[in-house]
């Protein structure tokens, strides 16, 4: 594989999203592919005791080295769970020489540019048109992803985060993991430069008095500035990922 730009991209996988930035896996290259694997070290036990977030996040890093490959100029073909005795083996992807079209460019490039960001919904609207259009791409790659524009569905999904966030809250270990992965200075965790100052509190239950979003969860040890509160109602969009069921090959696939 010595002409096939590996580091590039595996670097670019490496930039998807994962639980608190655990970045839950690992890689292995061969001559004529890479393998993925889960690093169960960095489960998180009273988050994702059952690892569910664990192979959901492998599986946003799976798809990014799909995009990062043809984005350079290489496809990705990939089988998910190739030997029933090896657990720990998520995918083999082979890649090969193809050619690369404008899309595929622009998708590289927006793997670079892509942030969460943690700070408060502000009264923007967000165009019903792009979230149909995310709902699009995303269910073209193994999910199906629905924009909630019903307000009865979004209060119900709305009401059901607020009640989960409450459980967490109160739960020692829960905020012990949260401390841990969350403000820090080096590779791992979420950086604190990530974090809005003070945290943006979720559910209505607001530690230390900071300021109370609907959706957001709270993170201590911020130091990202975040904009005045905006007194005007959030017109942030909602999109809902499923899949058929929520067995390891669906989770690989959201």
């Amino acid at each position: 594989m010595s002409s096939t730009p590996i580091d590039a991209i595996l670097e670019r996988a490496c930039r998807a999203p994962s639980v608190h930035n655990t970045q839950p896996w690992r890689w292995e290259v061969s001559d004529d592919d890479v393998r993925l694997r889960a690093d169960p070290s960095r489960r998180l036990p009273v988050i994702d005791p059952d690892g569910r977030d664990l192979m959901i996040s492998c599986g946003a890093a799976l798809h990014h080295l799909q995009v990062a490959a043809a984005g350079l100029g290489w496809s990705a073909r990939v089988t998910r769970f190739p030997d029933p005795s090896d657990h720990g083996l998520l995918a083999v992807a082979r890649l090969r020489p193809s050619r690369v079209s404008s899309e595929q460019r622009a998708l590289l490039g927006a793997i670079e540019r892509r942030r969460t960001d943690r700070r408060r919904f502000s009264s923007w609207p967000v165009p019903p048109q792009w979230l149909r259009r995310l709902a699009g791409v995303g269910s073209g790659w193994g999910s199906q992803v629905l924009p909630v524009e019903s307000p009865g569905v979004r209060s119900e999904l709305e009401l059901l985060t607020r009640r989960a966030a409450r459980i967490q809250n109160v739960d020692d270990g829960y905020v012990r993991e949260l401390t841990t992965w969350a403000g820090t200075s080096g590779p791992d965790g979420i950086p604190a430069r990530s974090l809005p100052a003070g945290g943006v509190a979720s559910a209505g239950t607001a530690p230390q008095g900071i300021l109370v979003d609907r959706l957001n969860r709270a993170f201590p040890a911020g130091t990202m500035s975040d904009p005045a509160e905006d007194l005007e109602p959030s017109q942030d969009g909602m999109l809902l990922v499923c899949t058929s069921s929520d067995d390891a090959v669906s989770r690989l696939r959201r």
